[in-house]
């Protein structure tokens, strides 16, 4: 029985979808994982590295280099004609790259001028080779980034500067689908092992991103938005309603309609529709509800409880949570996501 024991065990450790689910620590700053890419069955690695002196120009260096490829692609967007069939499919990709490359770099600037002795700073980063050790990664092996920073302040953490890599792009080299959702979950994985009091990851993603979080891990304790975010939607609502009555002015009008009213007609039935769709999420998603009110942040659990709360002003040492133009809500609101169920997504 117990050499039977012996082989189930080993059989566990030693099967595929155990291993490709695997959260492997190199070492203290440097953790790796890999899976099969959905589509190709290519194997994908995951990585997270911790940030200090000896990574930190390169990762400074990032996104300056990664907006010199998106420059030289933009170029041959709009400067050349025909456009390079290579270069068509990835338009939305070079046009917006600078928005994630941007947050990323400021992720650097806070740790590198303020928070270095009172804040976490990690990379996390999927790449199309195995590496084994910090100091490896390059232009050419790492497709997608973003930051991670905590703090022992603070049960949470944050993801901040999502890209994908334009170099990928601009060399030709293969690019993969589908793999935010795999490294959001990867480095909540990480942060698990390394930190057992955080409980959170909060973040205020892109639109896109948003709606990526929300479809895959709306079962996982998710929760879109803060006590301020309805006033918001109602505001924006409120507008919607006025440009509603323009719009039955120009119908019931015996005028000519002027060219422009079908085309502002479409766009605001189209915002009318993401508005119902943001409503719908904001009043489903369970989760932790963020409150940010009178510069007092405060973090509620499900039961009522406050869990953990902050004087914005009063809180230097955390400055990358309160100032970080990527962690300011505004027409995009905060997404609160429970940690044990963004690091179940990875499996393992």
């Amino acid at each position: 029985m117990i050499y039977l024991v012996r082989f189930f065990l080993l059989f566990l450790v030693l099967s595929p979808g155990y291993l490709q689910s695997a959260v492997e620590k190199i070492d203290n700053n440097f953790y790796r994982g890999e899976k099969p890419h959905a589509k190709s069955g290519e194997t994908i690695y995951f990585y997270m590295e911790r940030v200090d002196s000896s990574n930190l120009a390169f990762w400074e260096n990032y996104p300056k280099e990664q907006e010199k490829y998106r420059f030289e692609l933009l170029d041959l967007l709009y400067k050349t004609e025909p456009v390079p069939e290579w270069v068509e499919p990835h338009r939305m990709l070079i046009e917006t790259a600078f928005l994630g490359t941007q947050a990323f770099g400021n992720s650097l600037k806070f740790y590198k001028d303020e928070q270095k002795e009172e804040s976490e700073l990690w990379v996390a980063y999927v790449s199309n080779k195995k590496l084994s050790k910090r100091g490896e990664a390059s232009l050419d092996n790492v497709e997608m980034n973003f930051a991670v920073m905590t703090s022992e302040l603070v049960p949470f953490t944050s993801h901040m500067g999502i890209s994908r890599s334009v170099s990928f792009v601009y060399k030709k080299l293969p690019m993969h689908g589908g793999l935010a959702v795999d490294l959001h979950a990867f480095a909540a994985k990480v942060m698990q092992q390394i930190h057992h009091d955080k409980k959170y990851m909060i973040t205020v993603p892109a639109d896109t991103m948003q709606k990526i979080l929300i479809k895959f891990l709306s079962g996982s304790g998710i929760y879109i938005g803060d006590n301020n975010y309805h006033i918001y939607l109602e505001e924006r609502r409120k507008a919607l309603e006025y440009n509603e009555k323009d719009i039955k002015k120009i119908e019931e009008s015996p005028n000519p309609k002027p060219i422009y009213f079908e085309e502002l007609k479409n766009s605001w039935n189209q915002t009318k529709e993401q508005l119902d769709q943001d409503f719908q999420n904001y009043q489903k998603m369970p989760g932790i509800i963020v409150i940010e009110k009178d510069e007092t942040f405060k973090l509620i659990d499900k039961k009522g409880t406050v869990s953990w709360e902050a004087d914005k002003n009063k809180q230097s040492k955390i400055t990358w949570f309160f100032e970080h133009p990527q962690q300011t809500p505004g027409e995009l609101p905060y997404i609160t996501v429970d940690l044990d169920g963004l690091a179940s997504a990875w499996g393992g």
